[in-house]
């Protein structure tokens, strides 16, 4: 992964040298959390959210779009990334959630039991590699039969990694005296994850939020606009009745500078007016202010923008 990183972090970089546009880093674990207000009925702040991907899995407090406290992460595995290993054990395919969680559905979630890795339980923290390992202790110990009960295996690892996840959730809401939770990044399309936490926060009378879960397994470009704007200075109030639009109309929102900010410590009046920022497709743009008759931010479309 760092590899591939690496190689995007470059190429980004000299494509905004070549064409003489800002360079803008967005953080796209915020852009994971900020997928929940995308839906019809966003979390009110404040939040703990669960995320939970491939390459991170953590707890947050959000209490503001921009203020997001860590409460704890994982130690060795993310959550997403047992799941891969776990696939690839059982030559299954990668990625490997969406196949576990049709499979496991066949099986019994409660005839192999496999450990539940919760570190401490008045941590935060996680740890997926002992389930992991257990599985492939399992697997070599049952090298002759364990095809034969595929769907329990997947099914019972699942469960696994669906206790702690939950139950870290639920008491990290409760030592913040939080009503609200919610789940972010790829695993948040996880079915059993999504039944285990309505049923647990029901019980806890809590509040539960869930990207949709097209929005949670993917990174589409018309939600990572209201990240690059919430990184900025002077972030327009709005912005999300622009993202519920740009929901409804199934497109990204457009937004238009109406004075200039400093990206990556560039001077101020960089852009000249009508400027695009990041190039022929982007969703930003800057303008002038004396230009502007209508107010300091608007959602208008970029002429330069294609669909």
């Amino acid at each position: 992964m760092v590899g591939s990183l690496l190689v995007g972090f470059s190429f980004a970089k000299a494509l905004a040298f070549a064409l003489n546009v800002p360079w803008v880093g967005v953080n796209h674990l915020e852009g994971h959390i900020h997928a929940l207000f995308l839906e019809d009925q966003p979390p009110p702040f404040p939040f703990v959210s669960l995320l939970a991907s491939g390459g991170h899995t953590g707890l947050y407090f959000v209490s503001s779009f921009m203020s997001m406290e860590l409460l704890g992460q994982t130690r060795d595995d993310a959550a997403g990334e047992a799941f891969d290993k776990v696939a690839k054990m059982l030559s299954l395919g990668y990625p490997g959630g969406a196949v576990i969680d049709r499979l496991a559905k066949q099986g019994d979630p409660a005839r192999i039991r496999f450990p539940r890795p919760y570190v401490e339980k008045d941590s935060c923290d996680f740890s997926f590699s002992g389930v992991k390992t257990a599985v492939a202790r399992y697997l070599r110990e049952h090298a002759d039969s364990y095809r034969d009960h595929l769907a329990d295996i997947v099914a019972g690892f699942q469960e696994a990694v669906v206790d702690v996840l939950v139950y870290k959730l639920i008491r990290a809401a409760q030592r913040k005296e939080c009503r609200r939770v919610a789940l972010a990044g790829g695993v948040a399309a996880n079915s059993r994850l999504r039944e285990r936490l309505r049923q647990e926060a029901a019980a806890e009378k809590m509040e539960v939020y869930l990207p949709s879960p097209g929005c949670a397994v993917t990174m589409p470009p018309w939600w990572l606009p209201p990240a690059i704007i919430c990184s900025l200075p002077g972030s327009p109030p709005d912005w999300k009745t622009m993202c519920f639009r740009a929901r409804a109309e199934r497109r990204p929102p457009r937004f238009v500078f109406a004075k200039p900010f400093t990206f990556g410590g560039g001077p101020e009046g960089f852009y000249r007016s009508g400027e695009t920022v990041i190039g022929r497709n982007s969703n930003i743009e800057y303008r002038n202010p004396k230009q502007n008759t209508k107010s300091e931010f608007s959602n208008v479309r970029n002429p330069e923008a294609t669909e």
